[in-house]
């Protein structure tokens, strides 16, 4: 609102006319709004804000009406239409300005006007920027692409080489659990009985017995080249050895 008031206060500085004064409408929502009030009908009020512009406020949103004198509102009205008129003016000039370029053959581009050579050289130029720009962001994810896929490779050899060591390890020993509590035990001092439990066999003077899992000893046989034990039920047992 501001800008088109001063606009045609400039213009009648400009002309040795004195600055002309706008009706001003203070509004409930503690805003203003300057212009020529045209209109008052009593639940309505039209204000001409622009040679060709006006706003029509709702009475309930006018908490006052200042006017100015009859003289400067003239004034003001005559600063429009010459603010009207001048936009116009500048307007057609703008206009002739470019139809005159284009009929040398010119193209407006980016605010400059390029003769067909100067926009194909122009164009071509922006076209190798985007293109180097792209390629910098595709080396850029390819860079970062290599790099993760090393640390990936990195992992997975640091991975192999404990599933390695752990397949070593374990082919070395084997897990008992006694009582909750894990017990690592070489291959050959362990059997597994029919129920799969892992038992500890004993050697003592060539003599070879195991621990059963309430704690009791019994004594092993050997029998068609397996080995078996007897509960104290006399119930046969045979004992697998432990791959």
């Amino acid at each position: 609102m501001r800008n088109w008031l001063m606009a045609i206060v400039g213009l009648w500085w400009w002309s040795g006319g004195p600055p002309a004064a706008a009706d001003v409408l203070h509004l409930t929502s503690g805003r203003r709004l300057e212009g020529v009030v045209v209109e008052d009908a009593g639940l309505s009020v039209k204000v001409r804000v622009t040679w060709l512009g006006y706003v029509t406020m709702d009475r309930g949103s006018i908490r006052a009406i200042e006017r100015s004198d009859a003289a400067d509102r003239e004034r003001l009205l005559d600063g429009m239409r010459q603010q009207f008129v001048a936009d116009q003016e500048r307007q057609q000039a703008q206009a002739a300005f470019e139809a005159a370029q284009r009929a040398k053959g010119l193209v407006k581009r980016q605010g400059r006007w390029l003769t067909p050579e100067e926009l194909a050289q122009s164009e071509a130029t922006a076209r190798e920027e985007q293109a180097r720009e792209e390629r910098a962001r595709f080396e850029e994810a390819a860079r970062r692409a290599e790099a993760a896929v090393g640390r990936l490779e990195a992992r997975l050899d640091a991975l192999e080489r404990e599933n390695r060591r752990l397949r070593v390890e374990l082919s070395r020993r084997r897990v008992l659990v006694t009582d909750g509590v894990l017990v690592r035990h070489p291959r050959r001092s362990v059997a597994r009985d029919e129920h799969g439990n892992l038992l500890r066999i004993h050697t003592h003077d060539d003599h070879r017995f195991l621990t059963l899992p309430d704690g009791r000893h019994a004594d092993l046989e050997e029998r068609d080249s397996r080995l078996t034990f007897t509960d104290e039920a006399g119930v046969l047992h045979e004992l697998h050895p432990v791959r």
